[in-house]
């Protein structure tokens, strides 16, 4: 190839329009997989509850603060209020998540 040369190829695309069977069809396949993106990341906060309690059931620290004498009624009742709170916080975040991205 000589420099400054003119041939070439020039490549054009037109693809047609999709037909409404096909918009439908994607925009079908569009909301399942945005249905299921935000499902997703939320079935690991019920297990952030559930992995703490497999972890205290292990380490023995509810033993260990009832024999110290923590009631069980506190134990429990701040256990509760951490869980809220976290939930609340992380319910939160989602929220505003929605709102920022319509």
């Amino acid at each position: 190839q000589q420099h400054g040369s003119t041939e070439g190829i020039k490549l054009v695309n037109n693809p047609l329009p999709y037909s409404a069977y096909h918009e439908d069809q994607s925009a079908g396949i569009k909301a399942t997989l945005t249905a299921v993106f935000i499902m997703l990341p939320f079935c690991f906060i019920p297990a952030n509850y559930v992995a703490f309690l497999v972890k205290e059931r292990v380490s023995k620290s509810k033993h260990v603060q009832v024999v110290s004498g923590v009631k069980l009624s506190a134990y429990w009742l701040s256990n509760f209020c951490w869980d809220l709170t976290s939930f609340t916080v992380s319910s939160t975040l989602a929220i505003i998540v929605f709102l920022m991205f319509g």
